[in-house]
């Protein structure tokens, strides 16, 4: 509890988190308990308001997917009355500008509020104008299925058919979950893997040359080398410009692993 509870205080230290909510929020993960709510004291006898709650837990969300900001997806039950639509608007409004995330409804449209009005805050504003569709990434879907190569994903979806070639790739796992020896520390997913040769492989997008997104990425592969990996990153450009130097370059570290040579 109270290496939880210290280590939250130094992240948000750092960061944007609010320190009391964040250690509070980790500590409870420890035990196991769900967030707090309204009317119930946490393990210093404080109870945090809802606006707190909302923001810090949208931070809490972004941070975990390596993001800035958040964006929920709010599905409009069919058939809703006037008094339901206001209440589901002005609870989206009250999300987005007590927890600075963006909201996108989606379903049958509202016919009863017009939300061409709606009031959008700052923070949010630019949440939506960052999320520009790339070529890299394609329409946003699902989460990769573990084991395959991402769908929405050719540079993946190519190096695999490079690989399925190649006799000396046995062994490699698309779109794995890992848990650092460090247990406090997120899941790690990654791109590439071969357990045994203990060897990663991210393909790194234009999303990853952003300084926030580089300071994740160093934090997550010093992660990995200390379990014993060796982490190999290759940009989008790389793959598709010289995939044989790629390919290569992997063979070269795997065949050192199977040798113990690294």
């Amino acid at each position: 509890m109270a290496a939880a509870r210290s280590l939250a205080m130094r992240l948000a230290s750092g960061s944007r988190h609010f320190g009391p909510f964040l250690a509070d929020l980790a500590g409870r993960a420890v035990q196991h308990r769900g967030v707090l709510v309204p009317g119930r004291r946490g393990p210093e006898g404080r109870s945090f308001p809802a606006e707190i709650r909302a923001a810090g837990l949208a931070r809490v969300v972004a941070a975990t997917f390596g993001r800035d900001a958040m964006a929920l997806v709010v599905y409009v039950p069919e058939k809703l009355t006037g008094h339901g639509e206001t209440v589901l608007v002005a609870g989206c409004e009250w999300l987005a500008h007590r927890g600075g995330m963006g909201i996108w409804l989606v379903g049958p449209d509202l016919h009863r509020v017009d939300t061409r009005y709606l009031k959008v805050p700052a923070a949010v504003r630019r949440l939506a104008e960052e999320m520009t569709e790339s070529p890299d990434t394609g329409t946003v879907g699902v989460p990769p299925v573990a084991g395959r190569p991402h769908p929405g994903s050719a540079v993946e979806r190519a190096m695999e058919a490079a690989l399925a070639e190649c006799d000396w790739a046995h062994g490699r796992a698309w779109n794995q979950t890992y848990q650092s020896a460090d247990a406090l520390f997120v899941m790690i997913r990654t791109d590439l893997m071969w357990v045994r040769e203990k060897c990663v492989v991210e393909l790194d997008g234009p999303e990853h040359e952003r300084y926030a997104q580089m300071k994740r990425d160093l934090v997550r592969d010093r992660h990995l080398e200390r379990d014993g990996f060796t982490v190999l990153r290759f940009t989008n450009q790389q793959v598709r410009g010289d995939l044989r130097g790629v390919l290569r370059h992997i063979r070269e570290i795997l065949q050192a692993r199977r040798l113990g040579n690294s």
